[in-house]
């Protein structure tokens, strides 16, 4: 992933960073996120912190859309 040092993208699996991806691309898609830029920074960093949280996928996408939401407010 962009932006991000190689040490951390290498500790994530294959299925891990498979879902990071998922979710970045989906917000970028849903709220009109350009890839360059600040938005498209602010998407990966939120992704990346929240990532970190036990959650499954669904809450994991309801806190994506959450954010992306009082973004644009």
């Amino acid at each position: 992933m962009r932006g991000y040092h190689d040490d951390i993208v290498a500790a994530l699996s294959k299925a891990e960073l498979s879902a990071l991806r998922c979710v970045y691309e989906w917000v970028c898609v849903e709220f009109e996120v350009s890839r360059n830029g600040k938005g498209a920074q602010d998407v990966a960093n939120f992704v990346m912190a929240e990532f970190r949280r036990p959650s499954d996928e669904s809450t994991f996408l309801a806190a994506a859309r959450a954010f992306s939401l009082n973004r644009q407010n």
